[in-house]
């Protein structure tokens, strides 16, 4: 081999046009022979903060428990929309019409708990049942239809 096979080039490259850098190339690192620029250090602020939020939204994967689902819902009917999908359901004898995203619901019994209960008078009520379904997932409806 030839002395120079073994020797490291360096390599000029310019980060913008009027910070010129050397860097030294060696298999797979870098090395940086002047000070980080501007944009470097965005882009490590930048990655502690997706470091971080990563955290918070693993941390905001908890399963439900099902000890708060006690309201037993029996699902009658289901049929699905251009947008939506619609329950006939009973909930404590009361036949009631409920809309959610997603896709069809097996019919069935389900249990579910009350996450909105608005009555801003006795005869008109705007609720929002969430259902825990078999594989531990949650689903919302909103109530938009009562029947006798």
């Amino acid at each position: 081999m030839p002395d120079g096979a073994n020797a490291i080039p360096k390599v000029k490259y310019c980060h913008s046009a009027f910070e010129p850098r050397n860097f030294t190339c060696r298999a797979s690192f870098v090395i940086v022979d002047s000070c980080e620029s501007r944009n470097e250090e965005a882009m490590k602020k930048l990655a502690t903060i997706v470091v971080m939020l990563c955290s918070v939204l693993a941390w905001g994967g908890v399963a439900p428990n099902p000890a708060d689902y006690n309201i037993n819902v029996h699902v009658s009917s289901s049929r699905f929309d251009e947008r939506s999908v619609n329950l006939m359901v009973v909930v404590d004898g009361n036949k009631y019409e409920l809309r959610g995203n997603g896709w069809l619901l097996a019919p069935g019994d389900y249990k579910a708990r009350l996450t909105r209960d608005d009555h801003k008078t006795t005869y008109t009520p705007s609720q929002t049942y969430e259902f825990l379904l078999p594989d531990k997932k949650t689903r919302t409806f909103n109530l938009v239809g009562i029947t006798e």
